[in-house]
Parts: C-alpha cells; sequence; structure tokens
C-alpha cells in the first residue's frame, strides 16, 4: 500500500505537458490501486489521448482487470488527462517528452508538395538545399514483340552530390518476348513507379537503359514531397 500512495503522490504533484505528443511516455491510472507507465499512441484532442499502458509484472502489456491479469495487447483509448478521476493520465517526470522516433517519411512530416521537372536522359536537378524530399514518378515503358524479338528496357533514378548524379536510388523495368505469326507485331508494356527518399543537397536525374530491343519510355507523373526538418 505504501508504493501504491508513493506512485498517487507524484501523479498529484506532476507539472503539466502541454500539448501531449504521440511517443510521450507517461503513467496511467486505471484505478486508485493500478498504476502503470504508459506510451501514447494518438492524440485525439487536447489531453485525451489513445495509449498502452505496461504491468510492472514481467514487463509485458497490461490489459487486464482488477486483479491484474494479462490478456493480448490492446490500445487503451479516449483516456483523459483528468485531474481526480481514474482510468487518466499523467506525465511521468522521469521521461522526456521526445515524440515519435526513428526515420521522417512522408504523411508524417511533409512540409510541401510540388512537381518536378526531371526528364528522361536530361540534366539533373536539385529538388532541396537544406530539406530531404520524397520523389515519385510513374514511367511508362513499351515495346513491340515480333519475329526478331522482344525488348528489355529500364529507367533509373540516379541521385548524389554530383552534377551528374551516378549512384542508383530505384528503378523499374520491362522485359517482353514471345512468338507472333508472320506479319503480325504486337506492342505491350506497362506503367511502373520509381520512387526514393533524397537527401538534402542531393542531385538526380533520370535514365533510360535498352538492352534488348527498342523500348519506348515516357513519364506519365512524378511528385515531390519536402520533409520538414
Amino acid at each position: 500500500m505504501r508504493r501504491v500512495v508513493l506512485m498517487l503522490c507524484l501523479l498529484a504533484g506532476i507539472a503539466e505537458a502541454d500539448p501531449p505528443v504521440v511517443g510521450q511516455g507517461v503513467i496511467f491510472q486505471y484505478d486508485s490501486t493500478h498504476i502503470y507507465p504508459a506510451i501514447i499512441t494518438k492524440v485525439l484532442h487536447d489531453n485525451v489521448v489513445n495509449l498502452v499502458a505496461f504491468s510492472a509484472i514481467n514487463s509485458v502489456w497490461y490489459t487486464g482487470g482488477y486483479d491484474g491479469a494479462l490478456v493480448p495487447s490492446m490500445t487503451f483509448a479516449s483516456v483523459d488527462k483528468a485531474a481526480a478521476t481514474d482510468y487518466r493520465w499523467d506525465d511521468n517526470p522521469n521521461v522526456p517528452v521526445e515524440g515519435p522516433q526513428g526515420p521522417a517519411g512522408p504523411g508524417s512530416n511533409v512540409s510541401g508538395i510540388s512537381t518536378p521537372t526531371l526528364s528522361l536522359n536530361g540534366s539533373s536537378v536539385l529538388f532541396d538545399s537544406t530539406h530531404d524530399t520524397i520523389y515519385t514518378a510513374v514511367v511508362s515503358i513499351t515495346g513491340a514483340i515480333s519475329l526478331s524479338g522482344g525488348f528489355d528496357g529500364f529507367v533509373s533514378l540516379l541521385c548524389d552530390v554530383n552534377s551528374t548524379p551516378t549512384t542508383p536510388m530505384g528503378g523499374a523495368g520491362a522485359v517482353a518476348s514471345g512468338t507472333v505469326v508472320v506479319g503480325v507485331s504486337m506492342v505491350t508494356g506497362g506503367y511502373y513507379t520509381v520512387s526514393a527518399r533524397v537527401a538534402a543537397g542531393h542531385r538526380c536525374r533520370l535514365t533510360t537503359t535498352s538492352a534488348v530491343g527498342t523500348p519506348t519510355y515516357s513519364i506519365i507523373s512524378q511528385r515531390l514531397q519536402t520533409l520538414a526538418p
């Protein structure tokens, strides 16, 4: 009982953090005698969050009832930072508020979206000198199949700090072969996506390589997502 009273005192004396962030380590009070460390998984609004709580027993998910039974993990939904109620969360003074961890990516910290100007086998383009970017292009690769053979074509995305980049970052290719009757030629191909995260200050270009036949290449669309620092 002494340990529970001490943890309740800590909850009452913790300074409020504003605002809560995903990935923040907090304290979850299930009821007056069950208090657990937890991690915020989603901020719904104001101080209402989703979180997952950990049991002090065997360091596993706590999702049980008053007896502390352990069952498969779940997310606690709509937990408010209330002043004096059970089923609430509060700041954990032993865990800094750092927010989400891991590499940034589209949808998490995109500060802008634009249409770049890359062309096939053209000059390189500097996307952004101070921000990482996500470049995505949809390309078409088509070719003919005849008695003389098929085609094999590849589009490469090359990016680095040089004015003429040579480092492969992504690509897409198409290969087709077959047999047709005399006097008949068949055109086939498809649409393919080329995408890569590009470091700040790196230049990029798109190149084509035809290993077999004479495939036709074109850019259908391209998009650039600029990431916030």
